[in-house]
């Protein structure tokens, strides 16, 4: 699979993600339902590496990148706890296409 279909499938999932989490906030404090969230997006991930074996290249990881993934992840830990939030206080519509602008 190529990376311009991998980017197009990412765009559609973010976008799902917008409606599914407004939907799954109704009536639910916007971090109990990030954590939800994030617990299912860990189980996955952690699925995924070891159907794909990678859980057997963990020796390939240097300090610079624990270091600048620990970063990202931090990164996404906010964003995610501020969209959750924001998403609670709006309309998915207009919450949405701020919320998933990037200045990088």
């Amino acid at each position: 699979m190529g990376w311009q279909l991998l980017a197009v499938i990412s765009a559609v999932a973010a976008g799902l993600t917008a409606v599914f989490a407004k939907a799954g906030l109704e009536g639910v404090p916007s971090h109990l339902g990030n954590a939800v969230r994030t617990a299912i997006v860990l189980s996955l991930s952690i699925a995924i590496m070891f159907w794909s074996g990678e859980h057997q290249k963990t020796g390939t990881l240097t300090a610079r990148s624990w270091l600048f993934l620990a970063l990202s992840g931090l990164a996404t830990a906010v964003s995610w706890v501020a969209y959750f939030r924001a998403l609670s206080m709006s309309s998915a519509t207009w919450c949405w296409p701020l919320c998933s602008w990037e200045s990088v």
